[in-house]
């Protein structure tokens, strides 16, 4: 297949320092029971919790779990009852299991506030399930259940919060609930808003990306970008030095998108075309989805995905006891 070409690597807006999320680590040695992240989409927020996870102390044990557009408000308590049980001991893993083996029907969308039986059953259900773990729990032992894209469980923001807010009353001391979303909690001591770059963040990634780059280049840049996060990683990986960054009057972001889009070889292009509908890449559900006329046997396509995963565009995704995100 094609081979891509090697791109700026220099710099990468995961390298800029965030003071605004300096302050986590200090929440988690508080053994705070709620953080939570928020800004607004390519911001950082999954950076930011990917590299929490990384830098925790080895006392720590830390889960991450993505929360998608399918997902019900039983659903995210479902995915806090199995974090908790994947984090047992192992003489109380099998009475853990009974516990996280609440069956219930679909129950489609029904909300949390929903007084119908079968919600009632799916509400009390997990929320039982999670009484029960929470007090199995180990009381020395420290948790990090961080969950991704809590926005995604729905358009009420209220509703939302207040299944976060029951949940963390619920957990165990010592097991801190880190979450991340657009919505925000306005009232949460313990909440992180991330921003878009500052002129001094975005000349830091320009100059160690294009040392010959000028003071008045990069103030044109972050304002044209708005200093967002994504689309500085994106110029800087597509273009080779800082002549090449000439951006256009209007539509700014189109004009980076399909700059970088070119930048990519054409496989690189056809597969995240074929599979932008997907959450995330596997080779074998890529290589399933990809028309015949592409010519691209499973080597192949593991070869473009491992390519894409250096990429400003894809990023990596933690691993759940499904063996997904």
């Amino acid at each position: 297949y094609n081979k891509p070409m090697t791109g700026n690597t220099a710099s990468t807006p995961q390298s800029i320092r965030r003071p605004e999320s300096e302050v986590i680590p200090d929440y988690i040695e508080e053994e705070t029971g709620h953080i939570h992240i928020s800004g607004e989409p390519g911001i950082g927020k999954t950076t930011t919790l990917q590299r929490i996870t990384t830098d925790i102390d080895e006392d720590y044990k830390a889960d991450i779990r993505e929360i998608r557009p399918n997902h019900s408000h039983e659903d995210f308590v479902r995915e806090v009852c199995h974090s908790l049980y994947d984090h047992l001991p192992g003489d109380k893993t099998e009475e853990g299991k009974q516990l996280t083996g609440v069956s219930i029907g679909p129950v489609g969308g029904l909300s949390w506030d929903d007084e119908t039986p079968d919600a009632s059953r799916a509400h009390f259900g997990y929320r039982d399930a999670l009484v029960e773990l929470s007090e199995l729990f180990p009381d020395n032992q420290p948790l990090l259940i961080c969950i991704d894209d809590v926005h995604e469980l729905g358009d009420d923001d209220r509703m939302i919060r207040g299944v976060i807010e029951e949940t963390v009353d619920i957990l165990p001391s010592r097991v801190t609930l880190i979450t991340t979303g657009r919505l925000s909690f306005r009232n949460l001591e313990s909440a992180v808003s991330l921003d878009t770059f500052t002129e001094e963040q975005t000349a830091t990634l320009l100059r160690e990306a294009f040392p010959e780059i000028g003071d008045d280049q990069i103030q044109h840049i972050h304002n044209e970008v708005g200093g967002h996060p994504l689309y500085l990683g994106l110029l800087i990986e597509s273009n080779e030095d800082a002549a090449a960054l000439e951006l256009p009057d209007k539509e700014v972001y189109t004009a980076i998108e399909e700059r970088y889009l070119q930048f990519l070889s054409s496989d690189e292009r056809r597969i995240l075309r074929a599979t932008a509908p997907l959450r995330e890449f596997h080779e074998a559900v890529c290589a399933s989805v990809l028309p015949d006329s592409y010519h691209l046997d499973r080597v192949d396509v593991a070869e473009i995905l491992e390519s894409l995963s250096t990429r400003t565009v894809v990023q990596p995704i933690g691993r759940t006891h499904t063996g997904l995100a």
